[in-house]
């Protein structure tokens, strides 16, 4: 091709009603100072495009072609560009409904992708550019580059990797961001946190750990700062002259034993003249008599008192988890129990007597815990939080947090504090999600007080070896592992007669003081929309009831079948106070097959240790499905007769409404 030249592809000569024939530029050609128009149905791919290269797409598909120094690619009228590589001094213009999918941009590379245009999949690597003028963003990448969002452009969902920087103008609208190590976002004033297909759905922009986020506290959304050293959050509080309480909520400050920061910018620690906290805010007094409050879970967990300045005068809070849990020691005294050491004394309660005693500590272990969210609540990790005289008048006299497992003493008994979840002043704190915690052993198992709350000192069961010791340790005498029969100070008690009306106790005394619900519980069901999938994955829905049996009428050819229910868990379900965390269907009592006017009786669901899709044998003539239970047939097959089976359902439900929380369940 000569220099300076402007080929027309699929244009040049055409007559009315000619036929035009997609023209299709060879792969491997060399384009230099040279344009070249390409129209819909033309095909361009696996070109070089450099020096003075231009190449005008209008309506047509460029794929796996590479843009270098000097060369320009403009999308007009629903172009599209995919895996493709630009490099330095490129320049990509994207206007018209056009569309870029999957492309590099590499340093020096610049691109614009204009209103009602698209980029999917991108990566923006060092040194490159991309610049949204009310465009819609899906799964972009900014590897070391920098992203620009002004006008009305819209992110659904973009990473910032290290290096990466995005800057968000007012107007723009960013669903779901993700910054990891190294990366930085700033979302301007003007600019928001929110769906904008759906204004009722979480959106969410999470900093990891070494990332670091500028935001606009008006952006509403939610921020979640992971945990690890190196986070960092800057809120604009420039303004300083108004009251405000700020829509965004902030997650994960009060969930890390490693340090993280929030710096207010534009404010000075000699303008703040008071910090106050509540579950989930935090309230900057300023010394001009304005405020702002920002909404901050777990925020009175916080230690708002470390502070530091930036270079710009800033003030920095340096956000640490208080363990915190306060142990009584002999002599009235308190110490939190990350401080207790072997030999301490520490106060027991000898429950028989009714009076507290000295103890001595024997042993302390540490254990790190990181919640793992795609599991159940109780086996995730959780803390369970109890609230401030959730109990009674100051007990406990401040909010204690202990694992799920851990007992609370009762009178004469020790209950696991899971039985105990209400949801409204004992609950799971889902925004604590790594934390340290700490258990001391005492001569004897001992009721001992934590937060003014009677529990107990650790029981070596048999799982010592799960904890670091806390401390040089020079000695450790191999004991037999004890036992709660044998050894407990107090019986651990999980029957649902004993602990139902302790529970029900404490969700009256939550309910009268108006504590606010805090989890919301998953949707129930009492139909369990049961029906079967045939070894030829047939789908029986219908079925008719005949003395409280339900009657399916399967094909003659059926050598097995799978039960289908929805599951529900009965602790959660029916209520914490039950000690029951299976995954269960229905229980399912006598089974019959009829066919050609022979019935009989199916009991292997009664008699086999092991079978697919069904729970552990009862000791009575019943058993319980998991949701999907296998039963073979044994049925004639030299036979066109259907075939009848008749299930005696005994009990069933409640049951989880929704997929999503059945399939978090069974994680």
């Amino acid at each position: 091709m000569s220099d300076n030249t402007v080929m027309n592809l699929n244009t040049a000569s055409l007559q009315p009603n000619a036929e035009i024939t997609p023209y299709v530029i060879t792969s491997g050609s060399v384009i230099t100072n040279e344009t070249v128009n390409v129209e819909e149905d033309d095909t361009f791919e696996g070109n070089t495009i450099s020096t003075g290269g231009t190449v005008n797409a209008s309506g047509a598909t460029l794929t796996s072609n590479s843009f270098y120094s000097g060369a320009t690619l403009t999308l007009t009228d629903s172009a599209t560009a995919i895996d493709n590589s630009f490099y330095s001094g490129a320049v990509v213009n994207a206007t018209g409904d056009s569309t870029l999918t999957t492309n590099e941009f590499y340093s020096g590379a610049s691109a614009y992708v204009g209103a009602d245009c698209t980029a999917v999949g991108d990566t923006i690597h060092a040194g490159a550019t991309m610049t949204a003028d009310g465009g819609v963003l899906m799964g972009t990448i900014v590897s070391g580059g920098d992203l620009i969002l002004q006008g009305s452009s819209y992110l659904a969902y973009g990473e910032i990797d290290a290096g990466g920087t995005l800057i968000a103008s007012s107007g723009t609208i960013i669903e779901d961001l993700m910054i990891n190590s190294g990366g930085s976002a700033t979302i301007m004033p003007g600019a928001t946190i929110a769906s904008e297909l759906d204004p009722t759905a979480t959106t969410s922009v999470t900093v990891a750990a070494g990332g670091t986020l500028t935001l606009d506290p008006n952006a509403g959304g939610v921020v979640d700062m992971a945990t690890g050293s190196g986070t960092h959050l800057i809120i604009s509080a420039s303004d300083s002259t108004a009251t405000t309480t700020t829509p965004t909520v902030i997650n994960g400050l009060s969930g890390s034993s490693e340090s993280a920061q929030l710096t207010l910018a534009g404010i000075t620690a000699s303008e703040i003249t008071n910090i106050t906290t509540t579950t989930d805010q935090v309230t900057f007094t300023l010394s001009n008599g304005s405020s702002i409050t920002l909404n901050v879970t777990g925020a009175d967990q916080i230690n708002f008192d470390n502070t530091t300045t930036d270079t710009n005068g800033n003030i920095v809070f340096d956000i640490c988890f208080l363990a915190g849990t306060m142990i009584e020691m002999e002599n009235s005294i308190f110490t939190a129990v990350e401080d207790i050491k072997i030999g301490d004394t520490i106060m027991s309660y000898d429950w028989h007597h009714q009076q507290k005693q000295p103890c001595t500590v024997t042993w302390v272990g540490k254990k790190h815990i990181n919640i793992r969210p795609h599991l159940s609540d109780d086996f995730a990790g959780y803390p369970v939080r109890v609230l401030k005289d959730a109990i009674a008048n100051n007990i406990p006299n401040k909010d204690l947090l202990i694992t799920s497992e851990h007992s609370l003493f009762f009178n004469d008994k020790f209950i696991p504090v899971r039985m105990l979840i209400n949801n409204h002043s004992i609950y799971y704190d889902y925004s604590i999600t790594s934390y340290d915690y700490y258990h001391i052993e005492t001569d004897n198992h001992s009721i001992i007080f934590a937060d003014g709350m009677t529990t107990e000192s650790y029981l070596d069961t048999g799982n010592r070896h799960v904890f670091a010791p806390d401390g040089n340790v020079t000695s450790i005498s191999v004991t037999p592992p004890k036992s709660w029969e044998q050894d407990a100070s107090a019986p651990l008690v999980v029957s649902r007669n004993q602990v139902e009306p302790i529970y029900r106790k404490i969700e009256q005394r939550a309910h009268n003081m108006a504590v606010p619900h805090k989890n919301e519980p998953p949707l129930l069901t009492d139909d369990a929309a049961i029906h079967l999938i045939t070894n030829h994955q047939h789908k029986i829905n219908h079925y008719t009831v005949e003395n409280g049996r339900i009657v399916f009428t399967l094909p003659s050819d059926t050598k097995s079948v799978r039960i289908m229910t929805r599951i529900g868990r009965p602790n959660e379900t029916i209520g914490a106070f039950i000690d029951d965390r299976r995954y269960l269907g229905v229980l399912i009592g006598e089974i019959t097959i009829s066919q050609n006017n022979k019935s009989d009786m199916i009991t292997l669901h009664h008699t086999s240790n092991h079978l697919n899709g069904w729970d552990v044998k009862e000791s009575a003539p019943c058993r319980w499905t998991k949701g999907n239970a296998l039963l073979t047939l044994p049925t004639d097959t030299n036979t066109q007769t259907p075939i009848l089976l008749t299930l005696q359902i005994l009990s069933g439900g409640p049951y989880f409404l929704n997929a999503a929380d059945i399939e978090k369940k069974r994680a």
